[in-house]
C-alpha cells in the first residue's frame, strides 16, 4: 500500500499544539499508510518523536521566515518534501497564504473548522443556555475525517511519564510526597486566580507534611512574583525559569495533581493523565478548550446563578474591567475539596 505524505500546519497557541498530540497517537497506532508531518515551534519537537509515522518540522517565525518572502522560502522547504495533501490546523493569514502556494502547484488542502462565528455567537447570546461546542480535539479529529474517513479514534491514548533527569530529581528530592503543581499566571488577567487565594489553599494542607507544592510559569517577572509572595513557605518549590521546556514536561507528568487556569499547562498534564483542576474566569469549557479526557468534576468554575452571562470571553480578553475579577469569586473551599477526593484525604 502507498504511504500518503501529509503536511499538517499548526504554529501557535501553545495549547491549540498540545490538543494534536494525543490525536496523531491515537490515529497512528491503526492507520499505518499515512506519514505526517507536523510543522510546528521547535520547542515541542520532543513530544512528536515517539509517534509512529509522524515528523517534526520546527518553524520558528521570530528568527526565520519573516514577511511574504519568508513564507515564500517556507514554502519551498515544504515542497521538497511532495506531500500529498496538506491539513491546515490553525487557518491564520500565514497558513492561508501557505495554502494558496501548495494549490498552485495542485497539492490537495484541508482548513479545520474553527468555529469562529459559533464562540462569538456563544459570548454575545446573554441568555447563555451553555450549549456545549464542539472541542479543539473533535474540530481537528473531523478535519482527518475529510482527508479519509476511516480514520478512527482509540481512546485514552494518553503519554508515559517522562523519566527525570538528574536535575530535576535534584530538585524535587522527595518522592514521597503528593506533589502538586499550580500555573497561577495567564497572557490574560481575567484567567489568572490570585496568589492570596492560592495561598490559602496550600495552608489549607499545612498539616499535612506529605503534601508539597511546585510552582510553573514563564519569564524573571513571575518566577520573582512567586520567590517574594512564597519565600517563607518550606512546602513550595519554584521552577520558573529554572528549566527547560522538556524538563518542566517531564517534572508535570509526574505529579499527583495539576492546579492551572485556562492555559496551557492544563494541556500540558492533561496529556499525562495527570488530574487537572482547571480554574476558569471569564472563558469556559463549553467553548471548547476543556484538557483533554479530563472530567467535568475537574472544571473549577463560578457561581452560574451569580454570573449568568458567562462566558464572555473565548481566549481571555474582556472588554469590561469587572470581568477581569470574576475567577476570584471561585472560593478557595471548592479547590480544596477536589483535591481531599482525588488524593483521598479526609
Amino acid at each position: 500500500m502507498i504511504t500518503k505524505r501529509i503536511l499538517i500546519l499548526r504554529f501557535s497557541a501553545l495549547g491549540d499544539i498540545l490538543i494534536l498530540l494525543p490525536l496523531l497517537k491515537s490515529i497512528q497506532n491503526k492507520n499505518t499508510n499515512y506519514h505526517f508531518t507536523v510543522a510546528s515551534i521547535p520547542k515541542l519537537a520532543f513530544l512528536f518523536k515517539d509517534i509512529p509515522n509522524v515528523d517534526f518540522i520546527g518553524v520558528d517565525f521570530k528568527e526565520n521566515y519573516k514577511g511574504f518572502k519568508g513564507l515564500l522560502d517556507l514554502f519551498h522547504v515544504f515542497y521538497g518534501y511532495k506531500f500529498d495533501a496538506v491539513l491546515d490546523l490553525h487557518d491564520v493569514i500565514r497558513t492561508k497564504v501557505l495554502k494558496v502556494l501548495f494549490k498552485m502547484v495542485g497539492t490537495s488542502v484541508i482548513t479545520f473548522e474553527k468555529g469562529r462565528a459559533e464562540k462569538k455567537k456563544m459570548i454575545e447570546n446573554k441568555s447563555k443556555n451553555r450549549v456545549t461546542l464542539p472541542t479543539t480535539f473533535d474540530r481537528y479529529f473531523s478535519a482527518f475525517k475529510t482527508l479519509d474517513n476511516e480514520f478512527e479514534i482509540i481512546e485514552n491514548k494518553l503519554f508515559e511519564e517522562i523519566e527525570l533527569n538528574e536535575k530535576c530529581v535534584r530538585f524535587i528530592s522527595d518522592f514521597d510526597s503528593k506533589w502538586i503543581g499550580i500555573a497561577p499566571f495567564s497572557k490574560h488577567k481575567s484567567k489568572e486566580y490570585s496568589l492570596e487565594k492560592i495561598n490559602k489553599i496550600m495552608n489549607s494542607f499545612s498539616d499535612k507534611s506529605d503534601v508539597k507544592f511546585i510552582f510553573f510559569g514563564y519569564g524573571e517577572a513571575e518566577k520573582n512574583q512567586i520567590e517574594s509572595f512564597f519565600k517563607d513557605n518550606e512546602k513550595v518549590k519554584n521552577a520558573i525559569s529554572k528549566f527547560t521546556f522538556e524538563e518542566e514536561c517531564a517534572m508535570i507528568s509526574n505529579l499527583d495533581i495539576m492546579i492551572s487556569m485556562d492555559s496551557a499547562n492544563s494541556h500540558i498534564s492533561a496529556l499525562f493523565g495527570v488530574p487537572t483542576l482547571t480554574i476558569w474566569g471569564a472563558t469556559h469549557p463549553v467553548i471548547g478548550f476543556k484538557p483533554y479526557l479530563q472530567p467535568f468534576e475537574n472544571q473549577i468554575l463560578p457561581n452560574s446563578d451569580s454570573y449568568p452571562n458567562l462566558p464572555v470571553s473565548i481566549y481571555g480578553k474582556v472588554k469590561k474591567r469587572e470581568y477581569e475579577t470574576i475567577i476570584n469569586s471561585i472560593d478557595s473551599e471548592q479547590i480544596i475539596n477536589r483535591i481531599k477526593e482525588i488524593l483521598n484525604l479526609g
